[in-house]
């Protein structure tokens, strides 16, 4: 099989549309949720090894909705931890391979 391996940054013209022609997409941007649905073609192996701290719990809000869990840690501790991809955009486009390291 052969493989073609392009690195693109987040300042890449049509972004989203590059990354959505990917069958594996890996994203190490530095941005909680800055991935998106329009980022994932329906299928692809998402990968996301982005560790970014949020800390505004309209933020949490915004990347987890109503998860009582994440807005518990923002008053706790006063961030919870996110990746690069935003959780619930990703969910149901990325494909079952799809892994958040650090897990």
């Amino acid at each position: 099989a052969q493989v073609t391996y392009r690195a693109y940054e987040n300042g890449t013209r049509n972004l989203p549309e590059v990354a959505s022609r990917a069958d594996i997409l890996v994203a190490a941007v530095g941005r909680a949720g800055f991935v998106t649905a329009d980022f994932i073609k329906p299928g692809t192996t998402v990968i996301d090894v982005g560790i970014n701290a949020v800390s505004k719990e309209a933020d949490a809000g915004e990347l987890f909705g109503d998860d009582p869990q994440r807005l518990d840690e923002i008053r706790r501790r006063g961030y919870t931890l996110t990746g690069d991809v935003h959780p619930r955009q990703a969910r149901g486009r990325a494909g079952a391979g799809s892994v958040r390291l650090p897990a």
